[in-house]
């Protein structure tokens, strides 16, 4: 187990995907954000940060999914892009050590992680 959080920024009003929620695209048969949590498996704490918008769907898609102990939070600071999720998540990360992936990186795995 890795003691630290992990921050998947999965906010964002997806424009270039006419409103399409980016996490739930598909990548190799499989939704972004499975990616993403599966790359942070080991990690002590993972939070997803959201927008107002997509904070219920990702919720909703946790607890049907079976990842009881990721909490989502909305971004504190709504519109600001990245810099906003950022923020939230180490705001309101429980470790000193905090590391940040977005939710569309699938290329991003937990051996790469793993060196943090």
């Amino acid at each position: 187990m890795i003691e630290a959080t992990a921050v998947i920024l999965a906010g964002g009003a997806s424009k270039r995907m006419n409103g399409q929620d980016k996490s739930y695209a598909m990548y190799s048969g499989k939704p972004l954000i499975e990616h993403a949590l599966k790359a942070v498996k080991k990690f002590s704490e993972v939070i997803i940060t959201a927008s107002k918008n997509n904070y219920e769907s990702h919720r909703a898609w946790l607890y049907t999914s079976g990842y009881n102990n990721v909490r989502v939070i909305v971004d504190h600071e709504g519109g600001k892009g990245p810099v906003g999720g950022i923020y939230t998540g180490i705001y309101n990360a429980v470790h000193k050590n905090v590391v940040v992936i977005s939710v569309d990186t699938p290329l991003i795995d937990e051996i790469f992680l793993s060196t943090f």
